[in-house]
């Protein structure tokens, strides 16, 4: 007989017969007394025990606390442990019994069980014909119990709220999760004995591409399960934006929504480049730039901006846009990055005014949660010590903000305060690009991008120093954007090159120390370069990414936890 620890859930209804006794609520009503009680035993030794056997003796309890307990084996001898082994000396049946007390609740009687000392130690096992991994729609699973000895009972709990008493059970998983299964068996002596297997159900993974616009360059710049098993995705070409649904299994469900400004707007499509989508405590939101072609007097971009529901329609659509920068004239003015802030939202970005023009300079405009402005947008340009400059990527601090942006060809790092001013010493990051940043706590940041050929990422403090091991690069990638997992883990998405095209790249990080948590993947499909832009998690730990197909195409990824493809 194996001796193993053991997880206890009284299924056997011979083994679970209750009675209840509760306290006296009318003259002690806030005490938590003891609900239901049952108790199980174990066989610790093996053999028909002729000279004598050991059992381990364990009770489930509903309430109660600060319990005593009070074992009555059946030959004499008790105990007041709460999980105590007991050796019988000679073979033949006893009643074994339980009594439960606490300080002001009535006892708790345990109905007695008959234990017989004589027959074989039951033994469970649990054998499948297949994996113990198993994709939708495949996710029957065949149990069998056969290889068990010394049993008259099988009692199994799927780990989903369903059990049977069959030897060879079928039983089909209806979603996606890790169970733990249990398997429980009774000898004739009526000791038990239980094995266990874990089985895990996966969602269906797919890899989509589609063509929203036959005319246009499509990338995904959001995307996130929906609240039927579904997705959503939010779709940017080079003149509108678009909302699509997938369905679970990644196909295309209907047609496409494009977002268009009301009649009499200046603009004339939802967006002309999107540069940052972020998921909000109300929905999402999603900035960039926007062509103002009916303003004779604008000739250039105005930023974007607007914010989504969680089923991804239309939240706020202001009309018009923030465009009246003042004292800048008529530039490029784009919507880089965004940030929840003061219960609204904080959009970072710069103005180009083109060859010839002004100095390229950053701008930082507060808005409501409803897009009104929260005053006139705020721009950098009265020094030369913030001329030139390009905010890409902006995260809270304590009392300010750390920012990461262009100085002319060189990448920047520094802590700002809340308005806007050094308020530390600046970090000269090269020729690298920020195209992400992840606020991990106040003093700690995930700034990631690429340098030179290699995705990069930094753990960096609000002043700019690493942390030790960091950064981490990743030959021959563009990283672009991460996220922080259910299992603690940056999760970061984009492309690798294989010397001739991009595949679409997705790597398992560990924050201590930026070490690889999993293998990472990378989906080599068609000849055609394709990236990542977006990557969301879902409620089964899985991943939804978003990007690019350089035919055209916008492209859709499914993945399982470890980010793969398991079709």
């Amino acid at each position: 007989m194996r001796n193993k620890f053991v997880y206890f859930i009284s299924l056997s209804a011979a083994l679970s017969a209750l009675l209840l006794v509760r306290c006296d609520y009318a003259t002690t009503p806030d005490l938590n007394c003891v609900e239901t009680a049952s108790f199980e035993f174990f066989r610790v030794d093996t053999g028909l025990c002729a000279g004598g056997c050991t059992y381990r003796f364990q009770a489930t309890i509903a309430g109660g606390a600060d319990l005593n307990y009070t074992w009555n084996f059946g030959d004499n001898e008790t105990s007041d442990q709460e999980i105590p082994e007991h050796s019988y000396d000679a073979p033949g049946t006893y009643q074994v019994s339980l009594v439960i007390s606490q300080d002001a609740c009535t006892n708790f009687v345990v109905p007695a069980q008959t234990l017989t000392i004589g027959f074989p130690a039951p033994v469970a096992r649990i054998t499948s014909a297949i994996p113990a991994v198993y994709t939708f729609p495949n996710t029957t699973v065949e149990f069998d119990a056969g290889m068990s000895s010394g049993a008259v009972s099988y009692m199994w709990d799927f780990g989903d709220g369903f059990t049977s008493m069959a030897t060879t059970p079928s039983h089909t998983y209806t979603r996606p999760d890790t169970f733990m299964v249990v398997l429980k068996v009774t000898g004739q002596g009526n000791d038990t004995d239980r094995d266990t297997l874990w089985v895990r159900v996966e969602p269906k993974t797919f890899l989509l591409t589609s063509n929203i616009d036959a005319a246009q360059f499509e990338w995904v710049v959001c995307t996130d399960e929906a609240t039927d098993g579904g997705f959503n995705a939010a779709v940017s070409t080079s003149v509108a934006m678009h909302t699509l649904k997938i369905t679970r299994t990644g196909a295309v469900n209907g047609a496409a929504t494009v977002i268009d400004y009301p009649a009499g707007s200046a603009y004339i499509n939802g967006a002309q480049n999107v540069y940052c989508a972020r998921k909000t405590a109300a929905g999402y939101i999603i900035v960039g730039n926007v062509e103002n072609t009916l303003n004779p007097s604008d000739i250039n971009t105005d930023i974007f901006c607007l914010t989504l529901k969680p089923d991804f329609s239309i939240q706020s659509f202001p009309n018009p846009l923030f465009d009246n920068i003042p004292g800048v004239g008529n530039g490029n003015e784009t919507g880089r990055f965004v940030i929840e802030h003061e219960g609204g939202f904080l959009i970072a970005g710069d103005q180009d005014f083109g060859s010839g023009g002004p100095p390229k300079r950053f701008y930082y405009l507060k808005v409501t949660n409803s897009l009104v402005k929260s005053g006139n947008a705020i721009v950098r340009s009265e020094s030369t010590t913030f001329e030139q400059r390009r905010i890409q990527v902006i995260a809270a601090s304590n009392n300010g903000f750390v920012v990461a942006g262009k100085k002319g060809t060189a990448t920047f790092f520094v802590r700002l305060d809340a308005d806007f001013n050094p308020a530390g010493t600046e970090r000269n990051l090269g020729n690298f690009v920020a195209s992400d940043l992840i606020r991990v706590d106040n003093n700690t940041y995930l700034l990631i991008g690429s340098d030179s050929g290699s995705g990069k990422v930094y753990k960096l403090d609000a002043s700019g120093n690493d942390y030790p091991g960091w950064p981490v690069s990743i030959p021959n990638a563009v990283l672009n954007k991460g996220l922080i997992t259910s299992k603690g883990l940056l999760a970061v998405a984009g492309g690798i090159s294989n010397g001739s095209a991009y595949r679409p790249y997705l790597t398992q990080l560990r924050l201590t120390n930026g070490a690889a948590a999993v293998p990472a993947q990378n989906y080599p499909v068609g000849a055609a370069s394709r990236r990542l832009y977006y990557v969301a998690q879902t409620r089964d730990d899985g991943f939804i990414l978003g990007g690019e197909d350089e035919t055209g195409l916008m492209l859709l990824i499914r993945t399982n936890h470890l980010g793969e493809l398991i079709e």
